[in-house]
């Protein structure tokens, strides 16, 4: 405005109570109480009053609720709200300003050029052409009104636009200068403004942002959205209708719109927590776990979006995505315990058991007296076949716990091999009672009836262990050894025998094994090169000796002579 301010107060500005001044006022402050003065008030964007206010002259730019009196000129500009009755002589309103009241004004609007001209000397010349009604003509197409160039106001001239401006006042006055009631305007004069406003974006703003305002959110989403088919690169109107669809119970299309909003706006905290929120509330872990992920493209260092995140991954079963997030986002470096152990579990449960065992001995080799890291450790060596190494850890784990069942299945061990079987037998039981799923006790049974010549029971304990295992290593050996000993099923034998193998690092008597089936299979070639990955390793073992010999005699009598 190029009226010249005699005083100012800025955004920083709060002040309760009765102000008075003279000249000209820009506020842009918060103001709660009174305002008088003879002159001009200018409520800027930023201004926030809840006053009655009584001056000269009267412009709104902000939001200003309650009752205004101005003796010159009230102006209520766009994007500006004001909520309450006013009374003037002169009153001005841009598209897209929101007014909810009465305005109450002389009944007969004089043209006399003295009074004009008197009134106009408080008045910001920028919006001077304005004042007067009589000189402006509303225009159908723009929606504005517009000063008549000649500045002449003829009878003829003046009942045309009377007539012209009573069709649109008809239906906008109604609106705008009726008293509501508790439920808003009726739904007539709401029709009747629409149609004024037909396609005008600045029109249809105001109606929206009244049904908006009332709380009508299905009236007003129809009409943000006529708005966003004609203007639709306008963020406001976007955010306005995606809150409106939500509020109506259309969050399915509204979310459509706060994602639209939120690749404009990455950082809206606010618009990723409505999404957030929907996505929960519709059990759509998808897309929220999408989201997350965005998030945490664009804020790579929030450790809290990555652990959520990370739970929703591990609550999904995603093992995969969810050991790569905890590596590079959550887990500190150097790992902590409590980090290896996670990742150590994810990797276990992602069947990575190489990797799995390298974080666990870095666990049991940190904490020594980790007994579940040492008891897990253990299984993982046993079911790759690494049976020796699981010995090991077995052994070590009954040292810090005599009491644990794995103690007693060495204990057991230590009697088969005694040859006291049923004494064994009934240790293994005994650990079943406790632990019903123990694949060492399970493993430990078979084999003793096998060598009771019971193959049957002994074949159905290993297939109890393959069931919660199929990939489980030495129960795979010990079926391919109950076939192998009664020279059945020998084609059945070497593919469990070769699956106890794939794993590097088994027991080489399963080496031995599969040797044996190959001889019996009269392969002898191939049981020549079986045993030799034994043998080279462990030339020591008698039996391993006996084998070889055994298959190169066998191979000669097959040669010509």
């Amino acid at each position: 405005m190029k009226e010249e301010l005699h005083s100012y107060c800025g955004t920083g500005v709060k002040m309760e109570g009765v102000l008075r001044f003279r000249g000209a006022l820009r506020y842009d402050g918060i103001f709660k109480g009174e305002i008088l003065s003879p002159d001009s008030l200018i409520v800027g964007k930023d201004g926030r009053l809840e006053a009655n206010i009584n001056v000269g002259s009267f412009f709104n730019m902000g939001e200003v609720t309650g009752e205004i009196n101005a003796s010159k000129k009230i102006a209520i500009h766009l994007g500006s709200r004001l909520t309450g009755d006013i009374h003037t002589p002169a009153l001005v309103s841009e598209e897209g300003a929101l007014f909810t009241g009465k305005c109450v004004m002389p009944a007969v609007i004089t043209t006399d050029t003295k009074a004009k001209k008197g009134a106009e000397k408080d008045v910001p010349k920028e919006i001077l052409s304005d004042t007067a009604l009589t000189d402006n003509v509303f225009d159908e197409k723009t929606g504005s009104f517009t000063v008549n160039p000649n500045g002449k106001t003829g009878k003829g001239r003046f009942f045309a636009v009377t007539l012209g401006l009573l069709i649109v006042v008809a239906a906008v006055g109604y609106y705008f200068f009726t008293p509501k009631t508790s439920m808003g305007v009726s739904f007539l004069s709401h029709w009747m403004y629409e149609r004024a406003a037909q396609d005008n974006p600045a029109r249809l703003h105001a109606i929206a942002d009244v049904y908006f305002t009332e709380g009508s959110f299905a009236q007003a989403a129809r009409v943000y959205k006529r708005i966003k088919e004609i203007a639709p690169t306008d963020p406001i109107v976007a955010e306005r209708l995606a809150v409106s669809l939500e509020k109506s119970g259309s969050m399915d299309e509204a979310s459509q719109l706060y994602e639209e909003a939120l690749n404009a706006s990455p950082h809206d905290k606010s618009l990723q927590e409505k999404l957030v929120t929907f996505y929960k509330s519709s059990g759509n872990l998808e897309k929220l776990m999408l989201l997350y992920e965005k998030m945490i493209e664009r804020e790579p260092e929030n450790s809290s979006v990555a652990k959520t995140l990370f739970k929703y991954y591990s609550d999904s079963k995603n093992n995969e995505k969810a050991l790569a997030l905890y590596k590079s986002k959550i887990a500190s470096s150097p790992m902590t315990a409590e980090n290896l152990a996670t990742v150590g579990a994810l990797e276990k449960q992602l069947g990575k058991i190489d990797d799995a065992i390298k974080t666990y001995t870095q666990i049991v080799a940190n904490n020594p007296s980790d007994k579940g890291s040492i008891l897990t450790l253990a299984y993982l060596h046993h079911k790759l076949g690494g049976e020796e190494k699981a010995l090991e850890l077995f052994t070590k784990l009954a040292k810090l716990d005599p009491t644990h069942p794995e103690a007693d299945v060495n204990n057991g061990m230590a009697e088969m091999a005694k040859g006291k079987l049923l004494p064994a037998m009934e240790i293994f039981n005994g650990v079943l009672t406790r632990s019903p799923e123990n694949p060492r006790a399970l493993l430990a049974l078979a084999t003793a009836h096998s060598r009771l010549g019971d193959n049957v029971k002994a074949e159905k304990y290993c297939r109890q262990v393959l069931l919660a295992d199929a990939d489980y290593a030495p129960a795979q050996n010990k079926i391919a050894r109950i076939y192998m000993q009664q020279k059945i099923n020998l084609d059945q034998a070497e593919q469990y025998s070769l699956a106890s193998l794939k794993h590097e690092g088994a027991t080489l008597d399963y080496n031995d094994t599969l040797s044996e089936i190959y001889f019996l299979k009269k392969d002898y070639e191939k049981a020549i090169g079986a045993l030799d990955v034994a043998l080279k390793q462990r030339p020591y073992v008698p039996r391993y000796k006996d084998q070889m010999r055994k298959f190169i005699e066998a191979k000669k009598e097959t040669q010509p002579k």
